[in-house]
């Protein structure tokens, strides 16, 4: 009796926890987001850094398959997914594009909560070494069109 007890026990958490970790995925609402980045750069030439460039804003459909939002130059640039990782409602990616001055790279992290999300990335150019650093919030605006 006790070992059925133990065999049902163990069938039940394996359960549990394969649920857990396939079934339940990121907390977020797929469909058109509106996203908004701001960014700083650092490394400009003569030491200088630029402030926060003005906010921008772009549309994106987001699905759980494409959980990191590409800004419009990224769209344009032949831009892969190299890591990404996801521990909650949480995503944390590394990006990289090909442009005709070299290869950026990208890391970032994003937080979904339903329709909205909030989220970092720094970006690292290699020509003149320079490095953007930038926060980006996006809000779900409707169904994908």
């Amino acid at each position: 009796m006790l070992r059925r007890i133990s065999f049902l026990f163990i069938i039940v958490c394996v359960f549990v926890l394969v649920s857990n970790a396939c079934g339940g995925g990121v907390n977020m609402k797929e469909g058109e987001w509106e996203i908004t980045s701001e960014a700083s750069i650092k490394g400009m030439p003569g030491g200088m850094s630029m402030p926060a460039t003005p906010p921008m804003t772009y549309k994106q459909c987001l699905t759980k398959k494409d959980l990191v939002p590409q800004g419009k130059s990224q769209q344009n640039q032949q831009c892969k997914m190299v890591k990404k990782n996801i521990s909650g409602n949480t995503v944390s990616y590394t990006m990289e594009c090909d442009t005709p001055g070299g290869k950026i790279t990208q890391t970032g992290k994003i937080t979904y909560k339903g329709d909205s999300f909030q989220g970092t990335f720094t970006t690292k150019i290699p020509q003149g070494g320079m490095e953007m650093t930038g926060k980006m919030n996006g809000r779900r605006i409707g169904a994908c069109k």
